[in-house]
């Protein structure tokens, strides 16, 4: 286990997410839920004749909430001294290219900050770059932040 002074050490660590791929069902499912339906994520053979990307594309917040999935596989190095991290948000995202439906897709994530806030927390800023198997190019790069919380000395979050 690390400490938040120890990950500070490791400022531009590269860490390389498992592979996965997002199938039509799980887009379809997606647009469902969320209200983004559109022949670009949900009609293949609309997209195949009407686009050039012979196929649908993965919604854009969709990729983004793999971004969770992608740090816990493979499983990221605990912090001994933090409680919990949560979702802080985004500084910057891009979607430079689209994500076909059904490729393999895996993330590049860097750490490049950790910001203490205080006693009881610190902000922990990473680069994560979503990358599309047999591209050599980014699909989507993002600076995205999390808020770590601190044990206290009872060892539990205040």
């Amino acid at each position: 286990m690390a400490t938040l002074a120890q990950l500070k050490s490791k400022l531009g660590r590269e860490t390389l997410s498992d592979w996965r791929v997002i199938t039509q069902e799980m887009v379809d499912t997606y647009s469902v839920l969320t209200g983004d339906a559109d022949p670009f994520h949900d009609d293949p053979e609309w997209t195949k004749a009407n686009t050039s990307f012979g196929g649908t594309i993965v919604q854009g917040f969709f990729l983004l909430a793999n971004l969770t999935w992608f740090t816990r596989h493979p499983a990221g190095e605990p912090i001994d001294d933090v409680e919990y991290v949560l979702n802080y948000g985004f500084d910057k995202v891009r979607f430079i290219r689209p994500v076909p439906v059904g490729k393999p897709i895996r993330a590049r994530i860097r750490l490049l900050d950790v910001e203490d806030r205080g006693p009881t927390r610190a902000v922990l800023r990473f680069g994560v770059a979503v990358e599309v198997e047999g591209s050599a190019e980014p699909h989507v790069v993002a600076e995205w932040l999390g808020s770590a919380q601190k044990k206290t000395a009872s060892g539990s979050a205040r």
